[in-house]
């Protein structure tokens, strides 16, 4: 088979590419490869478009018909080129061809470059928290065993990110290109501000804390939509898209990045369950009257045992523990 110095027959690279191709369809390829730089260029390009296809999102067949649209405005010297891909369509190759035909398009009209556009994935795992600038100048923090995805080139535009987990965002400000997260029952859209998700909430709901500036949270399920400020949370429930709003919420969403909290005449009984809710335990009282106590205090990097042990100094209770995750607070407090 005989090729120009210029142009590859498709189907032969394609056949290289899968390991499809003998012996001597190898060595064909490797000479054009060689014969020239602008054919080594070409080669890697095809070679990366061909990635494509192993990706589980990659539509052929819609990706064919939005580039064959195009195939109009290509130049008379390339024209041959499209309409060889378009009568390879046809056969059992569509995925390579149609990812083929992006690049080969792309040069003709000018249309960005979708090989460079990889998935990229921040991950922090079991025991280490990680922080993270993204290219757009946002910072993010990723609690453990979180994981956080996005496009290369969807940063640059849209800013588009999916969170598995739990995360602090801190947002650049951009108002031409609004910052959107997507999790499983959620989408956040925020303009620059600061705010956590977490999508592994107790009782199978994402949540979203605000510390700054304004997010638009809607639930997927439902299409329900709300808009927090600072200081205020929101809930979606995972199985029905129930969303709730709280606009005074006690919690204890930033605990796993800052070591603080602060209870401001806070209801033993909250702080118990901010403190169960944080550290996975069982806090009981032995006399629930004291559940009423007003809370007003401030821990910063403090071991849950000296937490647990001031809560009951403050208060003229007594500390038992039973075991490493059970407690257990008796007496009624301090009259």
């Amino acid at each position: 088979m005989k090729m120009s110095n210029e142009h590859i027959d498709y189907d032969l690279l394609s056949k290289y590419l899968d390991n499809e191709a003998s012996t001597d369809e190898r060595q064909q390829v490797d000479e054009w490869v060689a014969s020239s730089d602008a054919n080594a260029q070409e080669f890697t390009k095809l070679k990366k478009a061909y990635a494509l296809t192993n990706i589980p999102s990659f539509n052929a067949d819609m990706a064919w018909n939005k580039l064959s649209n195009r195939i109009s405005e290509a130049q008379p010297a390339q024209a041959s080129n499209v309409r060889q891909l378009g009568a390879a369509k046809s056969n059992n190759r569509i995925k390579w061809f149609a990812a083929a035909a992006v690049v080969l398009i792309a040069a003709i009209v000018g249309l960005n470059q979708p090989w460079k556009t990889q998935k990229i994935q921040l991950a922090a795992t079991e025991e280490i928290n990680k922080s993270q600038s993204l290219p757009d100048g946002s910072t993010i923090d990723l609690n453990t065993g979180s994981t956080l995805t996005y496009s290369e080139n969807s940063l640059k535009k849209e800013r588009q990110v999916t969170l598995s987990g739990e995360a602090f965002f801190d947002v650049h400000r951009d108002e031409s290109k609004p910052f959107v997260i997507t999790t499983e029952a959620s989408v956040i859209k925020v303009l620059g501000t600061s705010f956590n998700v977490n999508t592994n909430g107790k009782n199978n709901v994402v949540e979203i804390f605000v510390r700054s500036g304004r997010v638009s949270v809607t639930a997927n399920k439902s299409g329900s939509s709300v808009e927090l400020v600072k200081g205020e949370k929101a809930v979606v429930y995972k199985n029905n898209g129930r969303l709730v709003k709280l606009s005074d919420p006690v919690t204890g969403d930033l605990f796993w990045k800052t070591r603080t909290l602060e209870f401001k005449d806070t209801e033993l009984d909250t702080v118990i369950g901010v403190l169960q809710n944080i550290f996975k335990i069982k806090i009981s009282l032995a006399d629930s009257t004291a559940g009423r106590l007003p809370i007003r205090t401030t821990f910063e990097n403090e071991k849950l045992e000296d937490m647990l042990s001031t809560l009951a100094i403050i208060n003229c209770l007594q500390l038992e523990t039973k075991d490493q995750k059970t407690f257990i607070l008796h007496g009624k407090g301090c009259n």
